[in-house]
């Protein structure tokens, strides 16, 4: 049988601080919350607590190499969770008042996404996008042109 994508769970320190981001802040609605606070479910992906990961991929751990492989985890981004939005510079701000770490302030990319990039509490990198006008060849997106997107407030 070959191998189906799933899903994503990202695992996180603080399941309150991480659920309060992604739900509240970032305004993705939950899935399912029925091994909460161990697990946490959206459309899409998960929040998994770091001592049930832990206990699940490695046991009990003891000093050695598999403790030292979790505690060395964390280094330069190697995914970008990308979230499509309608709107990235209001939900931006909302973001950006949730005390998030900014990478970058909502900017439009040269092939027509205009994104915004943060870490959540657990120096995950995630993104915001949305598409805009694409460019005619030659020219360059600005954070100028006329966004193809509704102008609501849902996010």
């Amino acid at each position: 049988m070959a191998a189906r994508f799933d899903g994503v769970a990202l695992i996180v320190t603080e399941m309150e601080k991480a659920l309060s981001f992604y739900r509240d802040a970032l305004g993705v609605e939950v899935y399912n919350m029925d091994n909460y606070p161990q697990y946490v479910e959206f459309n899409g992906f998960s929040l998994w607590l770091n001592s049930g990961a832990q206990a699940a991929v490695f046991g009990e751990l003891q000093a050695g190499e598999a403790a030292e492989a979790w505690a060395g985890l964390r280094r330069f981004p190697s995914t970008d969770v990308a979230f499509a939005v309608e709107n990235v510079d209001a939900l931006f701000a909302t973001i950006k008042e949730s005390g998030a770490t900014v990478v970058h302030e909502p900017k439009t990319e040269p092939w027509g996404q205009r994104t915004a990039r943060f870490f959540d509490p657990d120096n995950h990198l995630i993104e915001i996008a949305c598409w805009v006008d694409v460019p005619e060849q030659g020219q360059s997106a600005t954070d100028d042109q006329t966004l193809s997107q509704p102008t609501t407030n849902n996010q």
